[in-house]
């Protein structure tokens, strides 16, 4: 479900220049969203994504993300992709877009929502995840319509500890931990109930989904 409004942005930088860190940011008044980040071995020589070069992800925990800049961890030279035949990378690259903080919806704030289409956040993401939440939000759609919400990023503490509960079609699903990208299963109904909680505060940690009505 992308956003047609947004436009996908990209930076680069080859690893002959020994970089021991790369930073992208959005203006101030839009959150940073790393679409993906990725070391890659350029057939041709270049420092950037050309069709056919062989890629390998960035470790989740090399990427920090606070507000409206993100930041990622380079390791040290040379960097080995044993994915691709162990050839040396020669370039990072992160793919990301800029969300306008206005068509973000606070989880903890709207607690219910009839619109065809916007995004739900934790409160402080991508930040951090707060302590003592316990927050109610409805999603409806009109009679013909259903509501489906697809994960953009997904990073919660332990199910002991924090959750998201979604009630629909008298089924209930509990979700924690990390989420791969995806519609959020049991979350494609006319109408969804959702309650986050969380007893621990975590940073680096939150969800970002989108939500979107499409017809029956």
């Amino acid at each position: 479900m992308p956003n047609p409004l947004l436009q996908d942005q990209v930076k680069s930088v080859c690893l002959s220049e020994k970089p021991r860190s790369m930073s992208i940011n959005c203006p101030s008044n839009k959150i940073t969203r790393i679409l993906k980040a990725y070391y890659g071995y350029s057939w041709s020589g270049d420092c950037h994504f050309i069709e056919k070069d062989c890629i390998v992800d960035v470790p989740n925990e090399d990427l920090s993300c606070l507000g409206e800049g993100c930041s990622v961890k380079i390791i040290d030279s040379p960097i080995i992709l044993q994915e691709c035949w162990n050839l040396m990378a020669s370039y990072i690259q992160i793919d990301y877009e800029c969300i306008p903080v206005e068509e973000l919806q606070n989880m903890c704030t709207i607690q219910e929502s009839e619109r065809s289409v916007g995004y739900i956040v934790t409160p402080s993401y991508p930040s951090y995840l707060d302590m003592d939440l316990s927050c109610p939000c409805t999603l409806s759609a009109p009679k013909g319509f259903t509501v489906a919400v697809e994960v953009l990023d997904f990073r919660l503490p332990s199910c002991s500890q924090a959750g998201l509960t979604l009630w629909s079609d008298s089924a209930t699903y509990t979700h924690c931990l990390t989420i791969a990208g995806g519609v959020l299963p049991g979350s494609e109904s006319q109408n969804i109930s959702m309650r986050l909680h969380s007893e621990t505060r975590k940073l680096n940690a939150g969800f970002l989904l989108n939500h979107c009505q499409f017809v029956n």
